[in-house]
């Protein structure tokens, strides 16, 4: 899926199809590491849509990893000076921190540990 609001990500696209990772119970992806809190004020069903929510927009962050990973490599193919490969780097970066907030609030709303599966990338040619 690709989202074409105003958030989340750049798709990683191989073959025509973008690539997106499942969700499953991990919490080394959480910033902070932490996903318990306090939410008493909402109820279930505000929990759950607000934890689908983030799940949403973190597995839209987790492949634009990839993504500026990819960036990077083609622009070292080509031989770019260093400050464009570094700008790069720091945007994969970005979407690191990006992808673990995402994933904390997913975890904190559904009150465990959420995180990304493997993303395929078995058939990625530069």
């Amino acid at each position: 899926m690709i989202h074409s609001g105003g958030c989340c990500g750049r798709p990683f696209v191989i073959g025509g199809s973008a690539r997106q990772s499942a969700v499953v119970g991990r919490t080394d992806w959480l910033r902070g590491g932490n996903c318990q809190t306090d939410d008493a004020p909402l109820n279930a069903a505000a929990r759950a849509a607000l934890a689908s929510a983030w799940v949403s927009d973190a597995l839209m962050e987790h492949p634009s990893i990839a993504s500026f990973a990819r960036f990077t490599l083609e622009l070292l193919a080509s031989g770019a000076p260093a400050h464009l490969v570094l700008g790069a780097q720091r945007a994969g970066l970005d979407e690191v921190a990006n992808a673990k907030a995402c994933f904390a609030l997913a975890s904190r709303f559904a009150g465990q540990g959420l995180g990304p599966t493997e993303l395929a990338t078995g058939d990625l040619e530069l």
